[in-house]
């Protein structure tokens, strides 16, 4: 009779502990919400196509992509994790867009769309180039409007830095070639 007793004991402390851990994967699937991004890529009005789109989750690629015939792109990510994401071609700067999409809100985040311009190597032919010039953007969730947004002052910030190494190279350009 005791070992009965004992079994039934062990049966429910087992069923006990099957439900707490089921409760807990439950708790930790809901800490995390689907988003998407998705975008168009150019150069100079031109759309791009073929234009490599790599997902990195600590420093590790976790998922490669190509824009299609249109430059466009699609990304699925999930909330409560920070991306990188490169977009990069043969003969262009790569572009990076830092992604940081923190929320414990559980409103639905309404697709984002952003266009990314990339820039040919050759406009820095004649100048030092830093090597975060490329990181053009950070994303985040912004709780008051309940959506994505980004950061718009780094990212005018870094197109004027852009900008304006492009100038620089056209001056170096033209000093180089302007002598007799």
């Amino acid at each position: 009779r005791t070992k009965k007793v004992k079994m039934r004991q062990l049966n429910s402390i087992f069923i006990l502990i099957l439900l707490l851990s089921f409760s807990n994967l439950l708790r930790a699937q809901n800490d995390y919400q689907e988003f998407k991004l998705f975008g168009q890529i150019f150069h100079k009005e031109t759309t791009i196509k073929d234009v490599s789109v790599k997902v990195s989750l600590n420093d590790s690629i976790i998922y490669t992509d190509e824009s299609n015939f249109n430059g466009k792109f699609k990304l699925k990510l999930v909330t409560n994790k920070s991306y990188r994401i490169d977009f990069s071609k043969d003969k262009y700067i790569t572009k990076t867009v830092i992604v940081n999409i923190y929320s414990q809100d559980s409103t639905e985040i309404k697709p984002f769309a952003f266009d990314i311009e990339l820039v040919q190597q050759r406009d820095f032919r004649y100048v030092e180039v830093p090597g975060d010039l490329g990181e053009v953007a950070h994303l985040y969730y912004d709780e008051e409007k309940e959506a994505l947004s980004w950061d718009k002052q780094y990212t005018q910030e870094a197109h004027e830095t852009i900008k304006n190494l492009q100038e620089l190279n056209k001056a170096k350009r033209y000093e180089k070639y302007s002598r007799f």
